[in-house]
């Protein structure tokens, strides 16, 4: 059984990810109607998407992170020439962006299910008549799901009460013996799994055998 865990490094990572489209668009969005705010909220954007993923840090790391995004945010509004009414925001935008926000953030990185998961009850299924032991979804499972099975050459969903459905195990199994299914017995088969979530190994897809 194989843990991942991830770093400063790769948080940041997720972050940028998930910041730089977000700050576009407020950035664009308010150079239309504000453009003195825009940089100060774009700035915003990217130290809410670093808050949002650093939030499960241990202490006290996350507070000194939630102390440097609002810091960020208040000199960003200061240096445009924002008021005591701006700086205020600034600093109280962290807690209240991250309620606005949450919806969009479920499902973007490693640590939240989507929403629609948990309305559909998604769940990941493992078909042991494809699985032939490659074992890479171990490789890629942060929450450490999986097991080797000693009896057969298989994989084990040993522990699916710590999956969250991230779908990395999905994209990188080359026997596509993992799958979503619902309460009903639908499948979201793994070929369109891949046209949309990258595993936790920054990796598309894998060849499957012909």
């Amino acid at each position: 059984m194989r843990q991942v865990r991830f770093g400063l490094r790769e948080r940041l990572e997720m972050a940028s990810a998930w910041a730089l489209p977000s700050a576009l668009i407020v950035g664009c969005t308010t150079a239309l109607l504000r453009p003195a705010w825009s940089l100060p909220l774009s700035a915003l954007s990217v130290a809410l998407a670093v808050f949002l993923v650093d939030d499960r840090f241990p202490e006290p790391r996350r507070w000194l992170f939630r102390g440097a995004a609002t810091a960020l945010s208040v000199a960003a509004v200061a240096l445009a020439g924002g008021g005591v009414g701006a700086g205020v925001a600034a600093a109280l935008a962290s807690v209240a962006l991250s309620g606005l926000l949450t919806y969009d953030y479920s499902g973007s990185t490693l640590i939240e299910s989507g929403s629609h998961l948990e309305e559909r009850r998604w769940h990941i299924t493992l078909d042991l008549e494809r699985c032939r032991g490659v074992y890479s979804c171990l490789e890629v499972c942060p929450e450490a799901v999986f097991e080797k099975r000693e009896d057969v050459r298989k994989t084990e969903l040993a522990h699916d009460e710590r999956c969250i459905r991230c779908g990395a195990c999905v994209v990188q199994c080359p026997m596509d013996a993992l799958y979503f299914e619902d309460q009903t017995r639908e499948r979201v088969e793994p070929e369109t799994i891949r046209r949309f979530k990258l595993n936790l190994l920054g990796r598309r897809s894998v060849a499957a055998p012909p």
